[in-house]
């Protein structure tokens, strides 16, 4: 399995995030990634934002971030950018 934000759209979000108004930007990016990625992005969100509020949790939302992020999104490996160069 692939991660929820696909290669072909993973340096999208990052450049939507770092853009003055976001939100429209990345809105868009989410309605044009496959459903199923949508639903377990929607899916891992609701948890993350469910267990940084919940009292018994001393995660906050920068440490749930550090700790999702990664299964979420990878940027290709350098080999494998080279593989597809080639």
């Amino acid at each position: 399995p692939g991660s929820v934000l696909t290669a072909e759209f993973g340096q999208l979000f990052v450049d939507a995030i770092d853009a003055k108004n976001p939100l429209e930007p990345v809105r868009g990016l989410l309605q044009q990634l496959p459903l199923w990625n949508r639903e377990v992005l929607r899916e891992v969100l609701e948890f993350a934002r469910d267990a940084t509020n919940h009292p018994a949790t001393k995660m906050q939302p920068s440490n749930m971030a550090i700790v999702l992020g990664p299964n979420l999104w990878s940027p290709p490996s350098q080999g494998a950018i080279m593989a597809e160069s080639r």
